[in-house]
């Protein structure tokens, strides 16, 4: 959870549950996604009876991926029905005196500077996916994650899904990345011929599709022969 500071109760009441910060009213936003003060406790801290080194993110997308993460965008895909488009490499070493588990969490943030992101409404950041990983002292892993298209979409101010092109940037740790080794992947519809990092979903073109061809169909049976 995201733990905010006293002051919070001075600018959301009780009963306002927008998520989206609005500067006009001082109002500062909800949850880890969009909450623009200084929270005490950022989303993901915690603590552990041992030490843990994490390494950067090393994530890895095809050229070319922005054509389906955008076509499911259109499509309105959930999550769990979302095709595997990445995948995100992090290793995790125990390097403290005793055993224990280490719980992973993977965010991802669009490529978009902090003005344009206040006035499209898109998030700082989301949650892509966590794991536990359970260590013995100086033992290492490499954790890996499966991003969906779902993870590099977000909702519009008008409920819709979204994505852009562009380096979308990946850390570790909790939400707070200012203190994190951020990992990038370029999210483009193909390596010769990059959108624009405005370019939101309306204005991404899909790849032509070839067209079908169909078989001729065989020709009739010959009639029968007429009775003697």
């Amino acid at each position: 959870m995201t733990w905010y500071p006293e002051d919070f109760v001075r600018q959301a009441e009780l009963s306002d549950h927008r998520m989206r910060p609005q500067a006009a009213s001082g109002y500062p936003g909800r949850s880890h996604r969009f909450f623009t003060g200084s929270p005490v406790f950022p989303f993901g801290t915690g603590l552990s009876y041992t030490r843990f080194a994490v390494g950067r993110p090393i994530v890895e997308l095809p050229a070319g991926a922005l054509a389906e993460v955008a076509l499911e965008a259109r499509r309105g895909v959930t999550r769990h029905h979302s095709r595997v488009v990445g995948l995100a490499s992090v290793t995790v070493e125990n390097t403290g005196d005793r055993e224990g588990a280490h719980a992973l969490m993977l965010y991802a943030a669009p490529p978009l500077p902090e003005a344009e992101r206040l006035l499209t409404g898109a998030p700082k950041q989301t949650l892509v996916d966590f794991a536990l990983v359970r260590l013995i002292p100086g033992e290492s892993t490499t954790v890996r994650i499966e991003l969906r298209a779902h993870d590099l979409t977000y909702a519009s101010k008008q409920g819709q899904r979204i994505t852009i092109s562009g380096l979308w940037r990946f850390w570790t740790g909790t939400a707070d990345e200012s203190d994190k080794d951020v990992g990038t992947a370029l999210l483009n519809m193909s390596t010769a011929v990059p959108l624009p990092p405005s370019a939101k979903t309306a204005d991404v073109p899909l790849p032509p599709q070839p067209a079908l061809e169909l078989a001729s169909p065989p020709p009739p049976p010959p009639p029968p022969p007429p009775p003697p």
